[in-house]
């Protein structure tokens, strides 16, 4: 084992790595996205800031990638299970990120759902259910 002085100065050759690009925050929407929210009784003056910020609500929630239900986002959230259920519909939708919105059953009909950040983009046309 060889030992170096501290006051020496480590004269091994190094290799510069560049840092990686930063990483933007994922689930911020676009500045426009209130611009991308639609449907028949979608008011851009009354509901554009309100449904933004849920947005960032249920994002900040399910940031971390675990598997949580609907009424535990509504709690950690304040907002009803059907505005959480929306949010989690959009973060789908290509104008909202386009990601992967996995949902897996915890038996007597209930779901939990996670969002993995790395899944931006992937999801590009709506989700086809099978219907008999």
């Amino acid at each position: 084992m060889t030992y170096r002085d501290p006051g020496e100065q480590d004269r091994t050759p190094t290799r510069r790595v560049p840092s990686p690009a930063p990483t933007p925050d994922l689930f911020t929407p676009a500045a426009d996205a209130d611009d991308h929210r639609d449907g028949a009784t979608f008011e851009p003056e009354q509901d554009g800031a309100r449904l933004a910020e849920q947005h960032q609500r249920v994002a900040a929630v399910m940031r971390g990638g675990l598997w949580r239900t609907l009424a535990e986002i509504a709690e950690r959230t304040g907002y009803p299970e059907a505005s959480v259920s929306a949010r989690l519909r959009d973060f789908r939708k290509p104008r909202f990120g386009g990601y992967l919105v996995e949902r897996r059953s915890l038996g007597g009909g209930l779901f939990a759902y996670r969002i993995d950040p790395t899944t931006r983009g992937t999801v590009t046309a709506p989700r086809k259910e099978f219907r008999p």
